[in-house]
């Protein structure tokens, strides 16, 4: 039984290797437009395939759609044996050469198929020739210009107009053609196969190419037309004039020219601006007067006419002339230079660390180098974009918010402050949510499906302008959008108390207290396209049913695909307000705490064979970051700023299950090691993100056994959206890893949790221990009905026995009731109760973690923003006395380099050490002195932009605990309806929608497992993104093979692959079990090889996930034969 697929043709390569019989299998020209492997001399492996098939006659063709077959795919990436192929076929000897057999090269082959052709087709690029015929052909062909003919022969492939262009420029695939509008295409055709016929019976020898839009046509794509075609005119001219085509060519052109340019008037303009520029002698005037000209003729007349000026005058000329116009004034007023101010730099800094510009993902560490030698080591950053538009909406930013009343620093500042603030410009994409890489895919589909629509005759101005509107939604979903958000927007899709309110649950709904009476442009043009494409889909004529029913079922699962994404973007600005909310609610009795699995350790060694190295697990390590407020004592009480300070706990396991029973253990030591260093601490506010062993029962409802065991009560858990919260966790991971890769640079192995501690204990601020958990059996899985839609989850401890009021003072008695309200959106609506005592709680106690005394670290020390400040109060000037603690921060790099007191025909050895200070003495003593009872003489010296720009950056990295997200509501055109605009938008849309479970039909089974042993057999694995495109196309026995609801998504089909993966691995793992068991007992006499039922179903239970090569089975299996014959 075959399957065909709907749009798929014929091999390409089945007329040029026709000693070659194709099969059934089909591989996209596409795919091979890669580097070659198999030759560094070609750009891609389809250019190389093209040589070894000899298509050096080849037409431009639109490759958008054809493909190889596996038997000439294998047939042209092999050789044959070693004999010279050129003895017999080419050369007429009568014995084939066998001595200094090499392989032939580009011109060579090239040469040998011009020798041949159109008589011969011969192709022997890469094919062996013996050192004879290999100097005859070589002293032939080997010259530069045959060289350059071969590298240029097959340069259109590279061309996006020809290969990926809906519109063909001399296709065969029939079908792909569009129909151009007021013309004939059939007649076209018949006239130019006509024309063809004529030019090769005459001897013409070049390609002949047609084109359906010259005007469509990329500016390379058109000069390459034209020179087609002026080599088609000279042959047919040499035909009419005895080989004197250049002649009449030559006096056809000064005809037009002559009938397009009186040449009399046009000397006398040229020298009257000739005149003038000569007589002028501003820079600005001439650069005007030459911009009337510069873009109306090349560089050479302008230069033979007016030898007064040179190339860069002219470059400056044209420049001038497109920005600001013909003619137009040059602006010479420069604007003058002001000395920055901290406020200016800083409202920048924290412009680019928000949200809308700057991803908290970081990964590694960055240093910034200031003009004095000192570095700043600040951690990884990524920019959602350029620098430009960063600033373009910087200005934007600036003149909405302020009317224009704060000026900011220059373009040239600020770029060079975004220079020297370096963060990494995001390119390849890894470890994203899925909801960003799901939604970006399904805009690359849907732009697919618009090339699509040529086939169709849809005109091509729709179809580009449908992409570049596509192109628009995709970047403002992903960068604006998240801008926009508000809880009061008067934007229906801006709005997330709208957006996120629950009309089938009142607990969680909150009406709103404006009208969504505006739309916002961008968001317009996100549902105007979506509509128009659907249109074309289903009023287009051209598109027959069946198919017009498939296109449609796969637009709605990329628009799905992309509101899914929208909504996360909403609900992750939403989440974070719970944040902000959480530290403005702590005081000296209470911590908060971010908590995170840190992407596992695989062990390394400094030197680690590739044995070693296959099949490691790694480590899985947990951080906690700790943030509390500064003790009172120690902060400035005149001052309403809260100062916050941090330190992180970091557990590191061999081997441990990253569930619920670890985290609550982990939670367990973390408040015990708090509590007995601050005993009045006794409340906690966790955040975290989605994960099951977070946003579980068990982890959850086990809050009375943590405030019993440890003494601090959780007040409050959030939970985030996907890489929208967990950044504090990212960064001191990447600095932990830093310290443990520096250790193992020194010679350091880290293979254990012990080896961990050791080589990231020298991190600043850290605890760190090397522990275990106890493997304990649980008898009954905790379940709490609907948990997984509670995202912000609040505990108040209740006295039942004299009150029901909440009470404010933490009690551990048995008559202290819990009450638990839960949110699914932070804030939105009342909450809904429950009480602990109603749900089934962990009745057991919190299993304690073991600790390898000897790699447990704890530093108890902690990490205070206040250190970090930077001092912006630019009045101090002169020479003022005051004291160190009123007149600056400890940590300050002002520096100045002499005092205005010193003498300077004085060696002067000894200066202050208190930054900012510039008194200096001669002898230590006298620096004593001052150190005792004199005052320090401050003065404020100038730092540069750049040094200032990079300091606050780095402070405002390191200190976020406050940072609020910077709302650019304003940046968006808003369009105000007047009522007239009716809320397609239903309340709650922005809600996380339920997953439904879907059980696979018998055909989808085997269709998938057919595909995933193709895969296996044949080494060239199949891809679940193209699986899911073609599904709804393919065909059996003439019929669609599954109706539009039956075709799978690409996250189905992984889900599907990885069952089958793990199945296999299983048997295999099974396989080698046996295999150990045949050995262990025909090695060991009298041993015992029945295993007890219930240690067999012991193992049997366990979760095999490594995976053991063929190789290493094989290897098993040669040691279990000969000990078997033994």
């Amino acid at each position: 039984m075959t399957m065909e697929v709907g749009y798929v043709g014929n091999c390409f390569f089945d007329s040029a290797v026709s000693m070659i019989q194709c099969d059934e299998s089909k591989h996209n020209l596409k795919l091979f437009m890669e580097s070659s492997t198999y030759s560094k001399d070609f750009r891609s492996m389809l250019e190389y395939l093209f040589f070894r098939a000899g298509l050096f006659d080849l037409k431009l063709t639109n490759l958008h759609n054809q493909f190889i077959c596996s038997n000439h795919l294998k047939y042209l990436k092999t050789n044959d044996k070693k004999r010279c192929h050129t003895c017999k076929s080419v050369r007429k000897e009568d014995v084939t050469g066998t001595s200094d057999i090499r392989n032939i090269s580009k011109p060579v082959a090239l040469g040998i198929w011009e020798e041949g052709y159109p008589t011969h087709r011969w192709a022997f690029y890469d094919k062996l020739a013996c050192g004879k015929c290999r100097k005859y052909f070589e002293s032939k062909y080997l010259t530069k210009a045959m060289h350059h003919k071969a590298d240029k022969i097959f340069a259109w492939i590279y061309d996006d107009d020809i290969f990926h262009s809906p519109i063909s420029l001399d296709s065969d695939d029939d079908d792909y053609q569009p129909a151009v509008e007021e013309f004939n295409q059939t007649i076209f055709t018949d006239n130019f196969n006509i024309l063809k016929t004529f030019l090769q019976d005459t001897g013409f020898n070049g390609r002949i190419t047609k084109t359906f839009s010259y005007a469509n046509l990329q500016p390379r794509s058109q000069y390459n037309f034209r020179y087609q075609s002026r080599k088609i005119l000279s042959h047919v001219l040499n035909m009419l004039c005895a080989k004197e085509a250049d002649i009449v060519w030559k006096d056809y052109v000064n005809d037009e020219y002559e009938d397009y340019i009186d040449e009399n008037n046009f000397d006398t303009a040229m020298t009257a601006i000739n005149t003038a520029l000569t007589n002028t002698d501003h820079y600005s005037i001439k650069k005007q007067i030459l911009g009337i000209v510069a873009t109306d003729f090349p560089p050479s007349v302008l230069r033979a006419h007016l030898p007064s000026v040179n190339t860069y005058e002219i470059k400056a000329a044209r420049k001038h002339a497109y920005s600001k116009g013909r003619g137009i004034p040059v602006n010479t007023q420069r604007e003058p230079v002001q000395r920055y101010n901290e406020q200016q730099v800083g409202h920048f800094l924290e412009f680019v660390i928000s949200p809308s510009v700057t991803t908290d993902m970081p990964f590694g560490k960055k240093t910034l180098k200031l003009t004095t030698g000192k570095t700043l080591e600040i951690v990884n950053t990524i920019r959602n974009t350029i620098s430009t538009r960063i600033i373009q909406q910087y200005h934007s930013y600036c003149h909405e918010t302020t009317n224009g009343e704060f000026k900011p620093l220059s373009d040239s500042s600020l770029y060079a402050i975004l220079e020297g603030c370096s963060a990494s410009t995001r390119k390849s994409m890894s470890g994203i949510d899925n909801y960003a890489a799901n939604g970006s895919t399904a805009f690359d589909n849907l732009k697919k499906m618009c090339d699509e629509f040529a086939i169709f005759h849809v005109p091509v101005d729709t179809i580009v302008q449908l992409q570049k509107a596509l192109q628009q939604c995709r970047n403002y979903i992903k960068i604006d959008y998240k801008t926009h958000i508000s809880t009061s927007s008067t934007i229906a899709d801006h709005c997330s108390t709208f957006g996120l309110s629950d009309q089938t649950n009142h607990d969680w709904n909150e009406t709103c207290d404006h009208a969504h009476t505006n739309r916002c442009e961008d968001c317009l043009l996100i549902d105007n396209t979506f509509s128009q494409i659907e249109w074309i889909l289903k009023e287009n004529k051209e598109i027959p049913e069946d198919i017009r029913i498939r296109h449609l079922s796969l637009f709605n699962r990329h628009v799905n695909s992309i509101q899914e994404w929208k909504k996360h973007q909403l609900r992750a600005v939403h989440q974070d307000a719970a944040r902000n909310a959480a530290l403005g609610s702590l005081d000296e009795n209470s911590i908060f705490l971010v908590i995170d699995w840190a992407m596992k350790w695989i062990q390394s060694k400094y030197r680690q064979s590739q044995s070693e190295f296959f099949g490691l697990k790694g480590l899985p390590w947990h951080i906690t970051h700790v943030v509390r407020l500064k003790p009172s004592s120690t902060t400035d009480k005149t001052s309403s700023k809260k100062v916050f300070e941090s330190r992180t706990f970091c557990h590191v396991f061999n081997n441990a299950l990253q569930n619920s029973t670890t985290v609550i253990s982990i939670l367990q030591d973390v408040f015990k090691r708090i509590k007995s260093t601050y005993p009045e601490i006794n409340t906690a506010f966790i955040r975290s993100d989605n994960a099951g062993c977070y946003h579980g029962a068990g982890t959850l409802l086990a809050v009375k056994s943590l405030y019993d065991s440890t003494g601090i009560f959780i007040r409050r858990v959030d939970f985030f959206e996907a890489q929208a919260g967990k950044n504090v966790c990212d960064r001191k991971s990447a600095n932990f890893k830093g310290q443990v890769r520096l250790s193992v640079n020194e010679k350091n192995d880290c293979m254990t949790s012990s080896d961990f501690a050791f080589a990231a204990k020298s991190a600043k601020n850290l605890s760190i221990f090397s522990c275990s958990l106890p493997v304990t059996k649980i008898n009954e899985k905790i379940k709490w009905e609907g948990v997984t839609k509670y995202n912000n989850i609040e505990f108040t401890l209740k006295d039942t026995a004299s009150t029901n009021k909440r009470t404010t003072m933490l009690s551990r008695s048995s008559s202290t009731e819990i009450q638990i309200k839960t949110w699914r959106a932070f804030d939105i609506g009342q909450g809904k109760l429950f009480n602990l005592s109603d749900l089934k709680s962990i009745a057991d106690k919190i299993v304690p973690l073991q600790f390898d005394d000897k790699a447990c670290f704890q530093d108890n020390s902690w990490k205070s923003e206040e250190s970090s400040k930077v001092d912006v109060d630019d009045s101090m000037d002169g020479e003022d006395s005051m004291d160190v603690e009123d007149s600056m921060d400890v940590e300050d790099d002002l520096i100045d380099h002499a005092s205005e007191k010193s003498n300077s025909s004085e060696f002067l050895l000894w200066d202050c050490p208190v930054e900012g200070c510039i008194r200096q003495y001669r002898r230590y003593y006298d620096l004593q002195s001052h150190l005792d009872t004199g005052k320090h003489v401050l003065k404020k010296v100038k730092m540069p932009l750049l040094d200032k720009a990079k300091i606050m950056f780095s402070t405002l990295l390191e200190n976020d605990n406050q940072r609020v997200p910077v709302c650019l509501q304003n940046f968006n055109t808003i369009v105000n309806t007047n009522g007239k605009w009716n809320i397609i938008l239903s309340k709650g849309w922005a809600l996380s929608s339920p997953r439904t479970n879907t059980r696979f039909t018998e055909s989808q089974k085997q269709y998938l497992f057919d595909a995933y042993q193709d895969g296996e057999n044949s080494g060239l694995k199949s891809n679940p993104e193209t699986l899911s495109l073609e599904m709804p196309f393919i065909k059996e026995n003439g019929q669609f093979r599954f109706l539009p609801e039956e075709c799978l998504t690409t996250s189905q089909i992984k889900s599907y692959f990885s069952c089958l993966t793990r199945q296999r691995r299983k048997k295999i793992n099974d396989s080698q079990r046996s295999l150990n068991q045949s050995v262990t007992t025909i090695t060991y006499n009298g041993s015992n090889s029945n295993e007890s039922d219930e240690e067999s179903d012991d193992e049997d239970s366990l979760d095999y996930d490594y995976d053991v090569a063929a190789e290493q089975m094989n290897d098993f299996e040669k040691v279990a034969t000969q000990v078997l014959k033994r």
